[in-house]
């Protein structure tokens, strides 16, 4: 599954009963509904089609490749949405177990417990044996990374 980021800009002269029905039309072809935002009615740019207001709605969802292409082929036979994006996103990148740990850590810390402060420090001495690697050439030793002190 992928993440999307959908903005439709339905026509002002759609009474309110119809634009809900025109949004479950278009909710139906998403997989999983992540945030839906309906923002409202919005002056337009530039006139389009002789409107210069439209009702503006953004929805982020998870879904299929294939399923996308027939949405999008449903958004563009609907006369009543003037102007769409369709934009695929990027998944949130999970976080490493080291940085979740330090992470972590200093939240405590910001609580201010004791315990805490000593799991960030000791967190941080994991961090720093880590990026310390030797590499030994013909002549002499060299340290590569940053050691912070």
């Amino acid at each position: 599954m992928e993440n999307y980021n959908l903005t439709i800009l339905i026509n002002n002269k759609v009474d309110e009963k119809g634009r809900e029905g025109l949004i479950d039309d278009v909710k139906k072809d998403f997989g999983n509904l992540i945030k839906e935002e309906l923002w409202g009615v919005r002056t337009l740019a530039y006139e389009i089609r002789h409107m210069d207001k439209a009702f503006y709605a953004n929805f982020e969802f998870e879904s299929e490749p294939a399923s996308v292409i027939t949405l999008d082929k449903n958004i563009r036979l609907n006369e009543d949405i003037i102007r769409y994006l369709l934009v695929r996103s990027k998944k949130a990148k999970r976080v490493k177990p080291a940085q979740e740990r330090r992470m972590a850590a200093r939240a405590a810390a910001r609580e201010g417990s004791v315990e805490a402060v000593t799991k960030v420090s000791e967190a941080t001495e994991e961090t720093k044996a880590e990026e310390v690697k030797e590499v030994k050439s013909t002549k002499r030793v060299v340290k590569i990374g940053s050691k912070k002190e």
